[in-house]
């Protein structure tokens, strides 16, 4: 079984080709009924791919082991949360 990672952004072609040849990608940011897709598949998800993660998000990802977050610094993330949640 591979690991399920959640894009919540689009990200540059190459970099998403090379995360489908070895995780299950679920794109988030193509979804419409974000929340929806959230409560039922969430837990599955152990990692974030994107640009940027707040802790409504992390809330709804119970199992989250890492964040990759795609820019410069990590601004965009809230870093209390994650380190509270011992994610990555």
């Amino acid at each position: 079984m591979t690991i399920e990672i959640l894009q919540t952004h689009p990200l540059l072609a190459s970099c998403e080709k090379a995360l489908a040849e070895r995780y299950t990608v679920h794109k988030l940011h193509e979804v419409e009924d974000k929340k929806a897709w959230l409560a039922e598949n969430g837990s599955r998800i152990r990692a974030h791919a994107g640009s940027g993660v707040q802790a409504d998000l992390m809330d709804a990802l119970p199992n989250l082991e890492i964040i990759a977050s795609f820019g410069v610094g990590y601004d965009n993330i809230d870093t209390k949360a994650a380190k509270a949640r011992n994610i990555r």
